[in-house]
């Protein structure tokens, strides 16, 4: 009998302890964006990242995922940024030479996202790797964000001295690779950034959809004024 009882205790401890565990793991990632919404309004308006995906959903620019869900929080890879800058910038309208085909050994022809990518590389506004591999399932630092979307934009020919006069104003500018430094310094002066309040870039920190949202909300903006009313 009490081989009984302690087989029913054993079982009844796994039962409640998987009630307790299960809703943890289930909680990680409502978790990890209310972190990152919290991060966010340190640094942003009051509504800013609310109003920021609203926009860019009801543009077309961006989307929720799979699940229904938008996920600021979530990182993006090259493949994904490939996609929202051709849309974000209407690149399709820029293509050169339609029929020239960019081989990238790890981007097939199946691949969701192989004409985004081929364009934005035949436009020089992202680059392949070395030995032809573009690596689109690899993060994307805020760093090369930032630089993308300032290839896509326009990015100025300043010399290294408004570079360095821009940048200087930044007291993590460092930070920011040999090659972004100009690119970057177009984002920052045409205002296509979130830097936080006490002016850091973060350009080692890899960028979110969030992020990348708000960066085209000023955009979007930017191309498209309006008033008080919301007339143009």
């Amino acid at each position: 009998m009490r081989c009984v009882f302690r087989v029913v205790a054993l079982l009844l401890a796994v039962v409640l302890s998987s009630a307790v565990i299960t809703p943890v793991f289930a909680e990680n990632n409502e978790l990890q964006e209310q972190q990152f919404q919290r991060d966010v309004r340190v640094r942003l308006p009051s509504g800013s990242m609310e109003d920021a995906i609203d926009t860019v959903q009801m543009a077309k620019i961006m989307g929720p995922l799979s699940d229904g869900a938008f996920h600021p929080e979530k990182v993006l890879t090259r493949a994904d940024l490939a996609s929202i800058i051709v849309k974000a910038f209407e690149l399709r309208e820029r293509e050169r030479n339609p029929e020239k085909k960019v081989v990238l050994k790890d981007v097939s022809a199946n691949h969701w996202a192989s004409k985004d990518i081929g364009l934005v590389v035949n436009l020089g506004i992202m680059q392949g790797y070395r030995n032809g591999y573009f690596y689109p399932e690899h993060p994307v630092s805020r760093a090369e964000g930032l630089s993308v979307i300032a290839q896509a934009y326009g990015v100025y020919q300043f010399d290294d001295a408004i570079i360095s006069a821009i940048l200087s104003n930044y007291p993590d500018a460092q930070q920011i690779p040999a090659w972004a430094r100009k690119a970057v310094a177009t984002s920052l002066k045409v205002g296509l950034s979130d830097v936080t309040p006490s002016g850091l870039i973060r350009p080692q920190q890899l960028m979110t959809r969030g992020e990348l949202a708000y960066i085209l909300y000023q955009y979007l903006q930017k191309e498209n004024p309006t008033n008080s009313n919301g007339e143009k």
